[in-house]
């Protein structure tokens, strides 16, 4: 099971919002910084399967692993929502973009076909 590389960070924001800390662009900032750090770590790499798995158990098994790091991003989007101060388009585009420049940057490809290549991407596309 892998660790949830923002583990405990929604936490440290919501407190933050709550306190007025002044530093929070500091701590949203880093939760983002987490987040696609160790986006990557969930990325199938087809060429390497483990030889006592098929590749459609391997996949789902992925899927399931992250699902914790999609339950947390929405735990981040509910706590910043609530908050006038930081939820603002600006966050939200930019991190649009940086996702958008994530998959590109890692090969992701989002389309759906009938072949390994798009079948390792599943994970990825459960997320959204």
């Amino acid at each position: 099971m892998l660790v949830i590389p923002t583990k405990g960070k929604v936490e440290i924001i919501k407190k933050g919002i709550a306190e007025g800390n002044p530093h929070l662009d500091m701590l949203i900032e880093d939760y983002l910084d987490s987040f696609f750090d160790g986006f990557l770590q969930y990325k199938i790499d087809y060429l390497s399967l483990p030889k006592d798995q098929s590749f459609a158990n391997f996949v789902v098994k992925c899927i399931e692993e992250i699902e914790p790091l999609k339950e947390d991003f929405i735990d981040f989007v509910r706590v910043i929502i609530k908050s006038k101060k930081y939820c603002n388009s600006v966050l939200f585009v930019n991190f649009f973009e940086r996702l958008l420049q994530f998959y590109n940057d890692n090969d992701v490809n989002l389309f759906s076909g009938n072949d390994i290549v798009s079948y390792s991407f599943d994970n990825y596309r459960f997320f959204r």
